[in-house]
């Protein structure tokens, strides 16, 4: 075999392998839609034990006519208010990472505010009150189509490489043939 053809093997097993390590992904952690539309997933946003949630009213804007951003909003309402634990816990992160936490002394709440990924994916507002809480999680309605596109354009590139290979041994072949001939 020759080493273009070895290197072009490879390069596809490296692409398959890449693929099911992408799909494997996005099976295991869970997407930002998948967070922001279920509201009982407030504690693993902002990653700090909240009571119990007795109650939930939730919206999105599924139904719009157009828009870029799907947009979940959940009120939840705490069966019993905030523990001493919470509340020092919620304090701690205020003081430790300034950049996503606030303290609202004089309204009596706790914000937590976080956006990020390619091309500003997804954004996070939660209020956390003494026994409720109010959350809106903004996510780009392409998330995880990058991925699938990388996947894609490299399937693409691999197939036309392969396309060049075959058309480069045919040529190759018939000049060999040729010159035999002669």
């Amino acid at each position: 075999m020759k080493k273009a053809s070895k290197i072009y093997l490879w390069a596809c097993v490296v692409l398959v392998a890449a693929a099911i390590a992408a799909v494997a992904a996005v099976m295991v952690i869970p997407s930002h839609h998948d967070l922001a539309r279920d509201p009982y997933a407030i504690e693993r946003i902002v990653k700090v034990d909240l009571p119990e949630i007795v109650e939930v009213e939730s919206e999105d804007n599924l139904d719009r006519g157009s828009s870029r951003w799907d947009v979940y909003t959940h009120l939840v309402q705490f069966g019993d208010a905030l523990s001493e634990e919470s509340i020092k816990k919620l304090d701690q992160r205020c003081h430790n990472d300034s950049q996503h936490w606030l303290k609202n002394a004089e309204e009596g709440y706790y914000r937590y505010t976080a956006e990020g990924g390619v091309d500003e994916l997804y954004a996070i507002d939660c209020e956390i009150h003494h026994d409720y809480a109010y959350l809106t999680y903004t996510v780009d309605e392409s998330e995880g189509i990058f991925l699938f596109v990388a996947i894609l354009l490299c399937a693409y590139l691999m197939l036309l490489w392969g396309v060049v290979l075959v058309v480069v041994g045919v040529v190759k072949r018939i000049i060999k043939n040729k010159r035999q001939q002669q």
